[in-house]
């Protein structure tokens, strides 16, 4: 429960808590990992279905794959919105800057896997050029001694 409040969640300053927080231990399990009462959605791996759980418990008027798709402009225009309290709007800068690194990562990934296998490809053309020069030299110097 602190991670899911501390790292995803900007913390709460003055206003009050959308969930009532249980003392460790006090209704038999240690609150650690579970997530406030959440409409059950189906688990996508990593943080975005986490995202969407915030996006819900804080009644946010977009999805979590909706803010981070959103372009800077969307964006000032949603923050602008006076029926958001300011915590909301903090979750929602949070929010589109974990997509938006989400998608940073993936493309570096990607773009490391090519370099990899452009290496490979090289290294594999390279290799076959000088085998094939090596034998050439080789069947040379048995015909012309």
């Amino acid at each position: 429960l602190f991670r899911y409040f501390g790292k995803l969640a900007p913390r709460e300053v003055e206003e009050p808590a959308l969930y009532p927080r249980t003392v460790c231990g006090s209704n038999g399990d240690n609150g650690i990992g579970t997530v406030p009462n959440v409409p059950s959605m189906p688990r996508r791996r990593g943080r975005q279905s986490k995202d969407e759980q915030l996006a819900a418990a804080n009644r946010l008027p977009l999805s979590a794959r909706e803010i981070s798709e959103m372009t800077l402009g969307e964006l000032h225009k949603v923050l602008k919105n006076e029926d958001l309290t300011e915590y909301q709007k903090q979750l929602i800068r949070k929010i589109r800057r974990r997509g938006k690194n989400k998608v940073a990562a993936r493309t570096c990934r990607e773009r490391r896997g090519e370099r990899q296998r452009s290496m490979r490809d090289t290294e594999t053309s390279w290799s076959v050029t000088v085998g094939a020069f090596s034998t050439f030299h080789l069947v040379d110097s048995l015909f012309f001694k």
